[in-house]
């Protein structure tokens, strides 16, 4: 069992494996005829960027759909009062937020898998999401009611802080290279 889990971390897939409920072999991730007909175009648009990367575009039919899936799941599992001050949003508005952020790296994770069994290849220039602050408030905007202030308190609340002892200055540790850049890393609920 544990050279199996150290074989999914590293990404590596054996053919013919049997299907296991933390890994289906063909099964949609959500049981729901758009949801899966709006993957299935999205699949077929994805464009190979490199050995190991791959580009997708963003579908705001399919990340709408996903993400009201996800808020009625945050709905039931969130048990404190929605109205409780987080410091700039309270928790309604950061389960809006949450449930955009979970359809986002649902469907990247998605595109990634169909990928890796599509071409024997998992796209790993592609796995982490890498988009500048600006890229991300607008997406997460374009799917909520949120306003872009809020969306960046809670994007900065989400980004780790270290001190850089060398220039006496805080540093975001989920930056990229340009100090622009934000990325995420997409988990499975």
């Amino acid at each position: 069992m544990e050279r199996r889990i150290q074989a999914y971390q590293q990404g590596r897939r054996i053919p013919g494996w049997p299907s296991t409920a933390d890994n289906p072999v063909d099964k949609s991730f959500v049981n729901e005829p758009n949801v899966n007909r709006l993957l299935e175009g999205l699949c077929d648009r994805i464009t190979l960027e490199g050995a190991v990367a791959i580009r997708y575009p963003d579908d705001s039919e399919l990340l709408s759909f996903l993400r009201d899936i996800h808020y009625e799941t945050l709905q039931r599992a969130f048990r404190c009062d929605p109205r409780l001050d987080l410091g700039g949003y309270d928790l309604a508005a950061f389960r809006q937020f949450f449930a955009v952020l979970e359809s986002l790296c649902a469907v990247h994770e998605y595109i990634c898998d169909f990928w890796a069994k599509r071409c024997g290849r998992y796209p790993f220039e592609s796995a982490v999401m890498v988009k500048p602050l600006s890229e991300w408030v607008g997406i997460v905007k374009s799917l909520c009611s949120l306003n872009e202030n809020q969306i960046r308190l809670m994007l900065s609340d989400l980004t780790l802080v270290a001190y850089d002892l060398s220039t006496s200055t805080f540093t975001r540790l989920f930056r990229a290279m340009t100090r622009t850049d934000y990325f995420l890393y997409p988990t499975s609920s």
